[in-house]
């Protein structure tokens, strides 16, 4: 989603914490897009859901053409536009999933690095956040950094040893919010 975002506004998008996509614009993140994965294991089955905030999409076409600026595609000069856009995001996401499912083992490898890579690069952490769990407890820390394995590290008290969230952990056990409006920073490149 961040990836066709970006090529047909022109403007880079970031990805908060583990999935949700945002446009970054003055050093904030505006949500284009909370993405949810539900697992179900006794039918080795994953369920995602993408939510868009389209009227946000269309407002920030905009905006980026009022200031002068040519989108980098006419993909909102379309009628369909919001078709195209989920088309391309599921077309984007199939060629990805293809790829991390390959027989040979140094193409899985190749695209299971190249996505990790990707992923790295956009992510931006909140500084501030709120994990529940499944039997409703409520943590509340600040971030700290990613974990060399993408883990989310969150420091409850300032000389506390911080706690290990894992995107495994949010898809089968978790959920992670933000305890402020929005992450302050977006990655850079």
């Amino acid at each position: 989603v961040a990836e066709v975002v970006e090529g047909a506004l022109g403007r880079p998008c970031a990805i908060a914490w583990p999935w949700d996509v945002g446009l970054c614009a003055g050093g904030a993140m505006s949500h284009l897009c909370r993405i949810a994965v539900e697992m179900d294991p006794d039918q080795e089955v994953a369920y995602v859901s993408l939510r868009l905030a389209l009227a946000r999409l269309w407002h920030a076409q905009r905006a980026t053409r009022a200031a002068g600026e040519t989108p980098a595609s006419a993909l909102f000069t379309r009628d369909h536009w919001r078709e195209m856009l989920l088309a391309r995001a599921l077309h984007t996401f199939d060629t990805r999933l293809s790829a991390l499912t390959a027989a040979h083992a140094t193409e899985h490898d190749d695209a299971r690095l190249a996505l990790e890579q990707d992923w790295r690069r956009r992510v931006a952490t909140p500084q501030r956040v709120v994990v529940v769990g499944c039997d409703s407890a409520c943590v509340r820390g600040l971030e700290t950094q990613l974990a060399p394995d993408g883990a989310l590290l969150v420091r409850q008290a300032p000389h506390a040893a911080p706690q290990r969230y894992t995107q495994d952990d949010v898809v089968q056990l978790w959920g992670v919010g933000w305890d402020a409006a929005q992450p302050a920073i977006c990655p850079a490149g």
